[in-house]
């Protein structure tokens, strides 16, 4: 134990973290292949609606995606679920999937968690891997649902056995997060590369997330570096913006802030809190002064509202940080509760820091106690750290040497160098 018997305590989760792992997102639509031939020519078009008419499940499938995408027809997301629906009502899973997925977005229909459930649940059963996807993701949010991780981990597992690419990168997720599994970060790095391997560009970008963290594989920039290159190239506005930091500190490579400022203007109006950072970093690094972005946080807010918890994350670290907003500690407290409620370890355990440091609140030791407890349990060194100080110090709890000693040696086998200084006699 140091001399220092308050020991060292870790700092708030990578401030930003630049190079974040993509969180959990909606399941997209599943588009089916057209027949050139159906959608080239009027009559194609006279002939899918007469054969929807006539109870062929998959003429309506087919008329929803035109409808949807405006291909060969003006694009009306209301008619579209129209087709959708009568498809599904005709026994077509991928009809019940799409309709019960535009449910879930409110597209062409206000939104109906339980409508979503539905037809996502019954598409699943008759084996559409994406509706079980979807599926698991109205319970991973609680959307419509009580929370029930452990089951979307299930849901997950099983659209990720039969093939769906976002039910293997969601999964992973949760390997990742220790959330209805038990913390793996070797099983979710296979997950993520199962994922990228099926085309998921987010999937990639989590990988090489764990190649740029070291993340149950050896650390390996260059690595990284590719595989955000071929998350970026594949159309991921998050992989962009990692690419952008690599590029930006010269990580895996020869440093490039051209190209770096290019790919973090890039995902910044693509909506991505990240990018949107990095621009503005990169901003008072050139003219050392802070230029207006504020309007740019509203995409993220709604998204937050929306209950997408990788934004209110963001959003915390930006109040907290103080880019791109005034730095308003009681506002990052919100946006990190909303996303530590909703399964972020990295939320909490930032939130944790602001209850342990009071910013923007009272100290409150019991409640970063509890806070570094629940983010320690899922295997997170940082958090074991900090919850060893508690012990060591007897902040919030009775001092408890021992218990500090394991704590402080969890930490250090994580690999945080400050839980291996604290345990030096």
């Amino acid at each position: 134990m140091p001399n220092d018997a308050f020991g060292q305590v870790s700092g708030t989760s990578e401030k930003l973290g630049l190079r974040l792992r993509l969180f959990l997102v909606l399941a997209a639509l599943v588009v089916m292949a057209l027949p050139h031939a159906l959608t080239e020519t009027q009559g194609g078009k006279l002939r899918l609606e007469k054969n929807c008419e006539a109870g062929v499940e998959g003429a309506c499938n087919t008329l929803g995606i035109l409808h949807l995408e405006g291909i060969g027809v003006p694009k009306n997301e209301a008619k579209a679920h129209e087709f959708f629906l009568k498809a599904c009502e005709g026994g077509s899973a991928p009809g019940c999937t799409s309709a019960g997925w535009m449910y879930m977005e409110g597209l062409g229909v206000p939104r109906d968690y339980e409508k979503a459930r539905e037809l996502s649940d019954s598409a699943c059963t008759a084996r559409s891997q994406r509706a079980c996807t979807n599926l698991g993701l109205l319970y991973r949010n609680a959307y419509g649902v009580a929370r029930d991780v452990e089951k979307a981990s299930q849901l997950y597992q099983q659209a990720c056995d039969g093939g769906d690419d976002i039910g293997c990168r969601n999964l992973g997720f949760l390997y990742d997060e220790g959330m209805g599994v038990t913390q793996d970060h070797s099983k979710a790095g296979e997950l993520y590369e199962m994922a990228c391997e099926r085309g998921d560009m987010a999937g990639c970008t989590n990988l090489a997330f764990h190649y740029s963290e070291g993340l149950g594989v050896s650390q390996d920039d260059s690595k990284a570096r590719a595989m955000y290159l071929k998350a970026c190239d594949g159309g991921d506005a998050l992989g962009c913006s990692n690419l952008a930091a690599m590029y930006a500190e010269g990580l895996g490579g020869p440093q490039d802030l051209t190209k770096a400022r290019e790919l973090f203007q890039l995902s910044c109006e693509k909506q991505i809190a990240t990018g949107c950072y990095g621009l503005e970093m990169m901003t008072q690094d050139s003219l050392g002064t802070t230029s207006e972005h504020t309007a740019q946080t509203e995409p993220f807010k709604k998204s937050c509202d929306a209950g997408q918890i990788y934004d209110c994350y963001a959003l915390g670290v930006l109040y907290t940080e103080g880019v791109t907003v005034e730095q308003d500690y009681v506002k990052a407290r919100q946006f990190y509760e909303q996303a530590c409620d909703g399964g972020s370890s990295r939320a909490c355990y930032n939130l944790g820091k602001l209850y342990m440091d009071g910013l923007g609140m009272p100290i409150d030791y019991a409640k970063s106690h509890e806070l570094f407890q629940r983010v320690c349990d899922r295997g997170d060194p940082l958090a074991c750290n900090n919850l060893g100080v508690h012990y060591d110090k007897g902040l919030g709890v009775a001092v408890d040497v021992e218990t500090a000693r394991q704590l402080y040696q969890r930490a250090c086998d994580g690999g945080n160098a400050m839980g291996c200084d604290n345990l030096v006699e």
